[in-house]
């Protein structure tokens, strides 16, 4: 991805040659048929590869605005792992309405 601009939704780059745990941020800009525009950052840490082991990348997906009472899909299928497989994945509810009902653990969510 040139450094100042790229006009997809799916853009790359080589990670430059800077020291472990710099930030890299860009941002992006969406624009629709009318002219609204919103306006996203995203950080991308460089990681020590000296180890040949890189962490996975965690997706959760997007942030959801549903009605109460209806059902939630959860998808974490945008996860990866730069030099692996994932090998397992782990849901926990960190936080919620204080009720009786709200999933506290890991697990599967289906009430």
């Amino acid at each position: 991805m040139n450094k100042n601009k790229a006009s997809t939704a799916t853009p790359s780059f080589t990670v430059p040659a800077v020291n472990a745990g710099d930030v890299l941020t860009s941002q992006l800009t969406i624009t629709d048929d009318h002219g609204a525009t919103n306006v996203a950052p995203v950080n991308i840490t460089v990681q020590d590869n000296s180890g040949g082991n890189l962490p996975p990348v965690a997706d959760a997906g997007p942030d959801q605005d549903l009605a109460e009472g209806l059902f939630v899909q959860l998808d974490a299928s945008g996860s990866s792992d730069p030099d692996g497989s994932i090998a397992g994945y782990l849901w926990t509810c960190i936080r919620h309405r204080n009720d009786s009902t709200a999933h506290t653990g890991a697990g599967d969510y289906h009430g």
